[in-house]
């Protein structure tokens, strides 16, 4: 009995070491291949990609990158594609015309006059022009009364041509029609509630684009009423450099002009110890009396702290003796 079990297990244990040998020799090429190619260890935040020999891929995605061939095969999507930059238009910048002035020097190039209201003409007496300006720099002011003296200055010409400028190119004084401003308003269905008031007026002459003029009635109160009529509040700025140009003109000398300035602000600081000082811009008016007498006043706006918005009004008076006085108020705005 014992030898016919020992025939059996020498049968058993030589078949079971050949099953092994077989199994072992159908793995080893596998393991000889893991063992040239081990698995790359995945970076934090990728997964080892089964199908590209142990390289990672990031969330487990075929592909590597955008872009990157997958399987032999190119993929359509680019890498980082650009953003489309937006087609902007090129707008051409308007050509301003050149200004070219009369070669009579002795021909006004700007005339601005204000006329009616309640000026009453009297006998013998003939008013002229507000204003009239000339290209060689020559200044005229006028009167409507025989007790003011009209005077006659000198400015640089680079301050003609900067007005004259502004007129043409930023007011478009030579598109400004007197009648189309006037349908326009009439237009509004707002009637103008103002009587007496003067009608301004404005010229200019140039020797490439002619004569135009332009004349409203009760310039400054037209354009806050009518505000919707861009051409209204042009004149308005064209006429506050013309008012301004005749002031510094009545006031004299550049030196006479400085001690009025220096004047009006000691009467300024008796009256606020914040508001700041006068200049020749703001200076509103000046004329000159047959008498010798002298008057000019300066205007301004500012903010206080404690007063929120104000505004200073300075009017200077000079008798026939030549003694100054002045008058400073300051009052909410």
């Amino acid at each position: 009995m014992n030898n016919n079990r020992l025939i059996q297990f020498s049968f058993v244990v030589p078949l079971a070491i050949i099953s092994l040998a077989i199994c072992l020799s159908s793995c080893s090429p596998t393991l000889a291949q893991e063992r040239k190619e081990p698995m790359q260890e995945a970076t934090p935040g990728e997964y080892p990609n089964p199908n590209r020999g142990g390289r990672a891929s990031r969330g487990g995605s075929k592909l590597e990158s955008a872009g990157s061939p997958v399987d032999g095969k190119k993929s359509n999507r680019k890498a980082n594609p650009k953003p489309k930059k937006e087609k902007t238009k090129r707008t051409k910048k308007k050509k301003r015309e050149d200004i070219e002035f009369p070669e009579d020097n002795d021909l006004p190039l700007l005339v601005m006059d204000i006329s009616g209201g309640f000026f009453v003409p009297q006998a013998g007496f003939t008013p002229t022009p507000s204003l009239r300006v000339f290209a060689d720099g020559r200044v005229l002011t006028g009167n409507k009364s025989p007790k003011v003296v009209p005077t006659e200055g000198q400015v640089s010409v680079e301050r003609i041509e900067s007005l004259v400028k502004f007129a043409v190119e930023e007011c478009n004084f030579f598109e400004i029609d007197t009648e189309k401003v006037k349908e326009e308003m009439d237009a509004t269905g707002k009637e103008v509630l103002v009587m007496d008031a003067g009608t301004t007026l404005f010229e200019i002459h140039l020797k490439n684009r002619g004569i135009n003029t332009v004349g409203v009635y009760a310039l400054p109160y037209s354009a806050k009423r009518f505000h919707e009529i861009p051409e209204l509040s042009s004149l308005v700025k064209l006429q506050a450099k013309c008012k301004q140009i005749m002031a510094e003109v009545n006031l004299g000398s550049p030196e006479e002009a400085a001690s009025v300035v220096q004047f009006a602000n000691i009467g300024l600081a008796n009256e606020s110890d914040v508001a700041p000082e006068f200049t020749l811009e703001h200076l509103q008016y000046a004329e000159r009396f047959v008498d010798g007498k002298m008057t000019a006043m300066f205007s301004q706006t500012f903010n206080s702290r404690r007063h929120g918005s104000q505004i200073a009004v300075a009017t200077y008076t000079e008798t026939a003796e030549g003694v100054p006085d002045i008058v400073v108020r300051v009052d909410a705005n």
